[in-house]
């Protein structure tokens, strides 16, 4: 029953892209990841180039584009055949997670887990999208199940040896991932798990391992491409772009774009011009670092502020998607009506909420430069 109302929900979500291919890639990061995919098939190496020189690419991981790749190889190049799997991976999430639940918990228990995994909206329109979330979740969760068994002793060394691997192609295919093994070594100090045994410890040595050989291949090939060994320049990246330009901009009364271009100057006047993509990002992204640490306070409420918005707006944007394409009636009722009402007092919300976060960014500056640590303690708290 549960299985039946995830994929009806996830049909539903597909609706508007039925038409429309192009809506399976909405973001932009989707047209990198096929863009990609589409290079290494034609034999142009791992770039975002659409014409050549194929500059090899340092921002993404490779795990799902050549997911991508693999499905468009058999399939033909049909991003309808990679939803089609990941909404699989998504179902095969569900009930391997409401499966283990009914065995780990009272049967009750497991059911309303899976209850509320069907009523992830999230979790079904990323599945609906070109995007890494899904694959990235069918390593973690499976890897998560072996993590525990590892740490209650039941087979510890093989059971970390999946867990390594499982965990190494999560953080190929997405970089967020790669630091957690380390993690995990806090479960040591977990009274439920009792004291670390010598197979505990064994099996735990075996997914670091495992995972370390997984990822080391893509730390070998940025060495050997761009001079520098990393995993990826993305947060680099991040830094720059999402992180120090918003607070560059709004002290500095510049645009977004000025002050990411400021940032880059000031970036390579320090550091030196960059022999390749890497290491303008690399270069970029410590000038970041700079900034952001001469301006704490700023840093601090517009990223609390920046985590805020993240937790509700990807709902908003799976009404919005099926609605602003949904055809006759249920469009000119429900769609109009989200568009209008969701944009229209999101805009509000978010306008007010900036005017907020500005007037307490500049007080917790001020604060920070006269040292006033329970005024500070105040504002945040």
């Amino acid at each position: 029953m549960l299985l039946a109302a995830s994929l009806a929900i996830h049909f539903l979500l597909l609706i508007p892209a039925v038409k429309d291919s192009s809506r399976l890639l909405i973001w932009p990061d989707s047209v990198r990841y096929e863009r990609l995919a589409l290079n290494m098939l034609q034999g142009n190496g791992y770039s975002l180039a659409q014409a050549s020189p194929y500059e090899p690419n340092s921002t993404m991981v490779p795990g799902y584009p050549l997911f991508i790749a693999g499905i468009y190889a058999v399939f033909g190049q049909s991003p309808y055949a990679v939803v089609i799997i990941q909404v699989i991976l998504s179902l095969a999430l569900i009930a391997g997670i409401t499966w283990w639940g009914i065995r780990r918990f009272p049967a009750r228990e497991g059911l309303i887990a899976g209850g509320f995994l069907l009523l992830n909206i999230c979790l079904a329109f990323y599945s609906t999208q070109i995007m890494t979330d899904v694959l990235f979740l069918a390593f973690l969760v499976p890897a998560l199940w072996l993590v525990l068994r590892l740490f209650e002793g039941r087979r510890p060394v093989y059971s970390g040896l999946g867990a390594g691997l499982l965990l190494g192609l999560g953080a190929l295919t997405r970089p967020i991932g790669l630091y957690f093994p380390l993690i995990l070594a806090f479960l040591f100090f977990i009274k439920p798990f009792g004291k670390p045994g010598r197979s505990r410890l064994f099996g735990y040595g075996a997914l670091l391992l495992v995972c370390i050989a997984v990822v080391s291949p893509w730390f070998i090939r940025n060495r050997v491409t761009f001079g520098h060994f990393f995993f990826s320049t993305v947060q680099s990246f991040n830094l720059s772009h999402i992180h120090a330009a918003p607070i560059k901009a709004s002290i500095e009364g510049k645009t977004v774009y000025e002050a990411e271009a400021d940032l880059e100057r000031a970036a390579f006047a320090r550091y030196g011009e960059p022999r390749n993509e890497a290491e303008g990002f690399i270069f970029t992204g410590r000038e970041a670092v700079r900034y952001i640490l001469k301006h704490p306070g700023r840093y601090t409420v517009l990223y609390a502020a920046g985590v805020a918005k993240t937790v509700h707006h990807p709902i908003l944007e799976a009404l919005l998607f099926s609605a602003s394409s949904a055809p006759g009636l249920f469009y000119q009722i429900i769609g109009e009506h989200l568009e209008g009402v969701c944009y229209g007092k999101l805009a509000g919300h978010i306008g007010k909420a900036n005017r907020i976060i500005k007037e307490a960014a500049v007080e917790v500056e001020a604060a920070l430069a006269r040292g006033h640590d329970q005024f500070l303690t105040q504002k945040l708290l």
